[in-house]
């Protein structure tokens, strides 16, 4: 009480209550605290970063030590206190506070404190991620321990040995075998291109489309290794792939899936500010943040030069029989200029891969039991995108140094 503990004010939150002409939690501690008061308890709620930011001297916490003592007693609420401890620096950690003293009320946005209504995101986290509401007691098979023969009360388990079991119950089993991990990565792709691409979700159509892209260029390396089988079995294959109505629905798509892939890139960089430089940071930090951008840019001018040189040249205007594509190749690769372009767009193509990849793994589905898959899938991926790279640049120094058949 205020008597008890000396203090002028206190302010309590309320959960799940809605007073349309009252101030609620962190508006009556702004109001509280204030320089004109000298003795203040502000409010007594579960925000421990921002209670203290905005001037509480206590926190109390009510539900979690109720939960906690309920299930574990005693040694359920002193890992509950270990918890929020550890939950508070990390958020000092993050935040840059390395005492109390540090936290400051410029740390904690008010702009919508005052109003009674305010637009809520979508909280795609909750949604796609957390588990379902439930008793996590239920879903973990956590019990009480059997009562000791001529007992009369039933003693509560270990809060830290229930966890351990529980943990230990949930660890995913060994590591997957070469041709587990190979199935999976192959069934994770395969449920992404079944997918389609076109998604409100500007990360998951990033996502859906990277994959498409990543196929496409799988079979892009390995029709363009069919020039060392030479010259006729090269054109006859651009010539039937040519006359297919079906390679050219596919070609509609990949555009489609090209053009919402750079899109949402551009979109999610510009949002989450990857371009601007942090203060105090080297402007040469923004090559780490921005890597994907700046390197998808390159490939972007790269594949426009590319296209140009073979889909919209001058020989494109010719019947799809007169033309020698073979011999457009050699013409280009041959020049020490285009060469070079040539490679170090491959390059920087390489680069985009290997570091897009990493992000792509991280939309499949390979979380919970299916976690112990992350980390090989992840390493296939970048070696399969490191040897299309390399294929990609084999191919052009072959040409370039006339180590392929006419």
């Amino acid at each position: 009480s205020r008597r008890q503990t000396g203090f002028e004010h206190q302010a309590n939150k309320r959960h799940g209550v809605r007073l349309h002409h009252r101030r609620l939690g962190f508006g009556l501690l702004t109001w509280l605290c204030c320089p004109c008061c000298s003795k203040i308890l502000p409010e007594v709620m579960d925000a421990v970063f921002k209670a203290i930011a905005l001037g509480a001297k206590a926190v109390g916490i009510g539900r979690p030590a109720l939960y906690a003592m309920s299930a574990f007693g005693q040694e359920g609420v002193e890992k509950m206190i270990r918890i929020v401890k550890e939950e508070l620096e990390m958020t000092m950690r993050l935040m840059g506070t390395p005492t109390l003293g540090d936290i400051k009320k410029d740390m904690v946005i008010l702009d919508d404190l005052n109003k009674h209504n305010t637009l809520v995101p979508r909280d795609f986290l909750q949604r796609e991620t957390y588990i379902p509401k439930m008793s996590q007691a239920h879903m973990q098979g956590y019990t009480r321990a059997a009562p000791a023969p001529g007992s009369a009360t039933t003693a509560a388990p270990s809060a830290d040995a229930a966890m351990a079991a529980a943990a230990a119950k949930a660890a995913p089993a060994g590591e997957p075998t070469v041709s587990e991990m190979v199935g999976k990565l192959a069934f994770e792709m395969a449920s992404s291109l079944a997918s389609t691409i076109v998604t409100t979700n500007a990360r998951l159509s990033v996502h859906r489309t990277a994959v498409v892209l990543i196929l496409y260029l799988f079979v892009h390396v390995a029709s363009n290794a069919l020039v060392f089988a030479g010259k006729g079995i090269f054109n006859d294959n651009y010539l039937a792939l040519s006359g297919s109505g079906l390679v050219r629905a596919v070609e509609l798509y990949l555009l489609a899936a090209a053009v919402l892939h750079v899109g949402f890139s551009v979109y999610l960089t510009i949002s989450m500010k990857k371009l601007s430089i942090p203060k105090g940071k080297s402007p040469l930090s923004l090559l780490e943040r921005a890597k994907l951008f700046l390197s998808g840019v390159v490939v972007l001018v790269f594949v426009v030069v590319h296209l140009q040189h073979f889909r919209f040249g001058d020989e494109a205007s010719l019947p799809l029989a007169e033309r020698d594509l073979y011999g457009e190749v050699t013409t280009v690769l041959h020049n020490p200029q285009d060469y070079a372009l040539y490679m170090a767009g491959n390059g920087l193509l390489g680069v985009h891969l290997w570091f897009g990849w990493a992000k792509t793994c991280n939309k499949f589905a390979l979380t919970g039991a299916n976690k112990r898959f992350f980390k090989p899938v992840a390493a296939a991926g970048q070696v399969l995108c490191a040897a299309v790279t390399l294929g990609f640049a084999a191919i052009a120094s072959a040409i370039h140094f006339d180590l392929v058949k006419a």
